[in-house]
């Protein structure tokens, strides 16, 4: 088939797909209209769940499932946004009071999470709050409940409760039953759905650092919860080899069969012999704030590779990042990642979809906040000049220590 005849083919096929279109949110208007005589949720997760996996089991070329995923999930958005505009809600969300969300974790002293909400919530003209939720680990075992009694919209679930939340959950995504791991909670009639927007994260991160993935080879660092979502985003977008590195082979060997059966696991001796492949990802925390003089591999075997990615942002260029770069691998820090899956969860909560601009223009704003706190300011003025009282403003601006 020539170029003109294929065109050709698509025109057809997209005059099809139109007239489907139409029927379809005919349809959409009149199941809307049934939900709200019945005074039902236009956000049903369950539905929307098997109705995806359902037609996904319809396709017979496997390597257009993803794209496949995508193109239903914004099918799904967009009969989401429709159903709303035709039952007027869109003017209701805006006479709502403010929503609440916020982060579970152990240790959030250090979190970027409010910044990037806020900076969300601002560009999209939401009122909205964001708060940190430092949870100790004798009381996690309730703490859905909990989020519900304190009439929470939403909220993120950072280390080490990712897996724990699960059982208190009464639906879980497809993509988190296969990482085992939940980030992202939705509070919908007194329901807990859960979600990981890692995922989600890890394809945007390696999209904006120009890393492509199908049919090239990996070497993953590490056998974390990390680990697992970036294997299972590798596996899904066709990688052609996956090789976990790692300190305890057995370990690993169970966590990660269910997600990918043909893994190749190997530990750091045996990692070694490796002479040459396309990237490499560190998954661990070493090289993290503050032991930023350690890499997780030394600078030969970094050689060895194109790319070189690192899911830590603080350092934003880990020693690990540094040596890759200077021998001129193409490098991806884990900043981008982080505003990506963030911006994945308000798009679960506010149920739209939001333009891929909104992460970068957060991206960048983060970015230059965290090069600006790893300078020092001096401020140097005659006594009575103003010094002590500018420098603590500066200081509580950049939320940085004045000494």
């Amino acid at each position: 088939m020539d170029l003109e005849q294929a065109r050709k083919q698509i025109n057809s096929i997209d005059k099809e797909i139109i007239k489907l279109f139409e029927q379809r949110m005919h349809s959409v208007a009149d199941i809307a209209t049934f939900k709200h005589h019945n005074n039902m949720s236009i956000f049903q997760p369950d539905r929307e769940s098997e109705i995806i996996d359902s037609n996904l089991q319809l396709l017979d070329d496997a390597h257009l499932k993803p794209y496949a995923r995508i193109m239903l999930t914004y099918l799904m958005e967009i009969s989401k946004s429709y159903q709303s505009h035709i039952l007027n809600l869109e003017n209701d969300i805006k006479k709502l009071p403010a929503k609440k969300y916020g982060l579970l974790g152990e240790k959030l002293a250090h979190s970027l999470s409010p910044k990037i909400h806020d900076h969300f919530f601002g560009i999209a003209g939401i009122k909205a709050t964001y708060v940190l939720n430092q949870v100790p680990k004798n009381r996690i075992n309730s703490i859905v409940e909990s989020i519900k009694a304190l009439d929470m919209d939403g909220v993120n679930v950072t280390i080490p409760y990712k897996e724990n939340v699960i059982p208190q959950l009464d639906k879980i995504s497809e993509e988190a039953q296969k990482i085992g791991a939940v980030n992202t909670i939705k509070i919908v009639d007194d329901k807990a759905f859960g979600y990981n927007t890692d995922y989600f994260g890890i394809g945007q991160m390696l999209s904006y650092g120009g890393i492509l993935v199908e049919d090239n080879d990996f070497y993953i660092l590490g056998s974390g919860g990390s680990a697992k979502s970036v294997v299972c985003y590798l596996v899904d977008n066709q990688a052609a080899e996956i090789v976990l590195v790692t300190r305890n082979k057995e370990k690993a060997l169970k966590q990660f069969a269910s997600i990918h059966p043909d893994i190749i696991i190997i530990d750091y001796k045996e990692f070694e012999d490796v002479r040459e492949s396309y990237c490499v990802i560190n998954t661990t925390p070493v090289g993290m704030y503050p032991n930023m003089d350690d890499s997780p591999i030394d600078e030969e075997k970094i050689k060895c590779f194109g790319c070189a990615v690192d899911l830590i942002y603080n350092p934003l260029e880990t020693k690990f990042l540094y040596l890759a770069r200077t021998n001129g691998l193409k490098t991806v820090n884990g900043l981008y990642m982080l505003v990506a899956q963030a911006i994945k969860s308000q798009e679960i909560w506010q149920e739209r979809i939001y333009p891929t601009q909104i992460i970068t223009f957060i991206y960048k704003q983060i970015e230059n906040l965290l090069q600006v706190q790893r300078q020092s300011f001096y401020l140097i003025g005659f006594m009575g000049s103003g010094k002590t009282t500018t420098g603590r403003l500066l200081a509580e601006l950049l939320e940085m220590p004045f000494l």
